[in-house]
């Protein structure tokens, strides 16, 4: 049953663009990925200057339905 369900889940939009961004690439246009993952741009100093100096051994990324301390808009 979840098997079937997974299999009939519609892709990420991301997912699906993937391929025209690759192909674009190769067409040696600059492409910007907006996508979950790794950026592919600098993190700015100021930024990189508060991590180094937080003392955390990791930085966790917040639960994808948001911080629950932080007021919801309704």
């Amino acid at each position: 049953m979840f098997l079937k369900r997974v299999n009939t889940c519609p892709h990420h939009y991301t997912k699906i663009k993937v391929p025209y961004a690759e192909k674009a690439k190769l067409e040696g246009r600059k492409i910007y990925h907006l996508n979950i993952g790794q950026p592919d741009i600098e993190t700015p100093s100021i930024m990189m200057d508060a991590i180094h100096n937080i003392g955390l051994k990791v930085v966790e990324y917040s639960h994808s339905a948001g911080i629950e301390s932080l007021p919801q808009k309704n």
